[in-house]
């Protein structure tokens, strides 16, 4: 009754069944009539069988792959994008990166043409982060498709199904994709029209000519830096210093603080010797003065 008290359209939905247009149409007009009899004016019925179903979800791509079971594999729905280590941690962002995330989110609202944005930034800068929040937005999440390497997306079942059906709408996400796979993916996709959305991301910028849109990702001031590291060590004063050394970068952020945490001894001995922290961080029982350690 509160369905059609506020306009609503009532559906019913009939599994493991295909109807033929008989059926379909035999069974709104039943319930139309018992609706009407229990004193419900004009009411608004649909009656879908599994074909319907079907049709629905292939228009969501994130969706599809998690009822199929395909997306704890090369390819992730943006809720099990979502649940990485990178993805949980608390989010602490400036104005900068907010505009960062409301320049993806418009863009990818724009359904005038297919879309390719690189969005390219520092190691660490949050470039994944900030675009899995950009997608968050409830009419966008369901089309996010999240794939970790572009080796993983080339020719692949998906590719071909997405150049099959150029209805098929996609928010497709690569990450670590350098120029010639950019090139390559993006030629492939970008005569498909407005249902294509691309977003390609890597650390370095690559200048490129033609329809491709590149975004920098700008680094986190040393105010909100420091408020990552107090997320681990809470002492303001000690945090502040500590925030020069990471650069803007949010990851090494992280490090620095739990650090901070784990050595309080060491680290605040003077900001002249916390380089042992990256020591720490990447050392992982190397020696650190050797050539892989410093690449």
């Amino acid at each position: 009754q509160r369905c059609f008290q506020h306009n609503g359209t009532y559906v019913l939905v009939c599994m493991k069944k295909t109807l033929t247009t008989d059926e379909k149409n035999k069974s709104e007009e039943n319930l139309k009539t018992v609706f009407t009899n229990c004193g419900i004016p004009n009411p608004k019925v649909k009656v879908w069988g599994q074909d319907k179903i079907i049709g629905v979800i292939s228009l969501l791509p994130s969706l599809a792959l998690r009822i199929s079971g395909r997306d704890r594999a090369v390819f992730l729905s943006h809720k099990d994008w979502g649940i990485g280590d990178d993805m949980t941690k608390t989010l602490v962002i400036g104005k900068e990166q907010e505009e960062f995330i409301k320049t993806i989110s418009e863009s990818l609202a724009d359904d005038s043409e297919a879309i390719h944005l690189n969005v390219h930034g520092e190691t660490g800068v949050g470039k994944t982060r900030l675009i899995f929040e950009s997608t968050k937005d409830p009419f966008l999440e369901p089309l996010v498709v999240y794939v970790s390497h572009p080796k993983n997306f080339k020719d692949s079942y998906l590719m071909s199904e997405i150049l099959r059906d150029e209805t098929y709408p996609v928010i497709l996400i690569i990450d670590e994709c350098p120029l010639d796979d950019r090139l390559y993916i993006w030629e492939k996709l970008k005569n498909l029209g407005s249902k294509i959305k691309l977003i390609t991301i890597y650390n370095e910028y690559d200048r490129t000519r033609g329809t491709t849109k590149q975004i920098e990702v700008p680094n986190l001031d040393n105010e909100h830096i420091s408020k990552i590291i107090q997320m681990y060590y809470d002492d303001p004063i000690a945090a502040n210093k500590l925030a020069s050394l990471c650069g803007g970068i949010p990851r090494y952020a992280h490090v620095v603080g739990l650090d901070a945490k784990n050595n309080p001894d060491e680290i605040l001995k003077g900001i002249s010797d916390t380089g042992n922290v990256f020591t720490r961080h990447l050392n992982y029982g190397e020696d650190p003065n050797t050539n892989w350690v410093w690449k």
